[in-house]
């Protein structure tokens, strides 16, 4: 179906949303800092990203910052994955899609199937 990329420094949650992912069938990279994460953008141009939003070293901010200047990725789907309390102070126009944690796999498998349906439509 389509490539997504996991940008995560928590293991657990990166298989949790890994194994939701390959189960309906995505291809999924992951990495655990944003500096990886770019360079994996430009090897893969994935179809869809979720980052989190502590990454270490470079921010999430910044990432999607670099995202939406390059013509390249500006119109890649971000999704932002985090607790609510850590959305303060953010862009929300940033990210096309916030993740709230805990989440469960159905929620992960159809916000990323509902981003491809509207980017192909777009």
């Amino acid at each position: 179906m389509a490539t997504v990329l996991v940008i995560n420094h928590d293991a657990s949650l990166v298989l949790l949303l890994e194994t939701a992912l390959r189960r309906s069938g995505h291809t999924v990279i992951s990495t655990g800092d944003g500096e990886s994460g770019l360079q994996v953008v430009a090897q893969h141009a994935p179809d869809v990203i979720i980052l989190d939003a502590r990454l270490p070293g470079l921010s999430s901010d910044e990432v999607v910052r670099w995202l939406r200047h390059n013509p390249a990725t500006k119109s890649v789907p971000v999704i932002l994955c985090t607790t609510d309390h850590l959305l303060s102070g953010r862009s929300p126009a940033a990210y096309d899609a916030h993740l709230k944690l805990p989440a469960r796999p159905n929620d992960i498998t159809n916000m990323v199937n509902r981003l491809l349906i509207g980017r192909d439509s777009g």
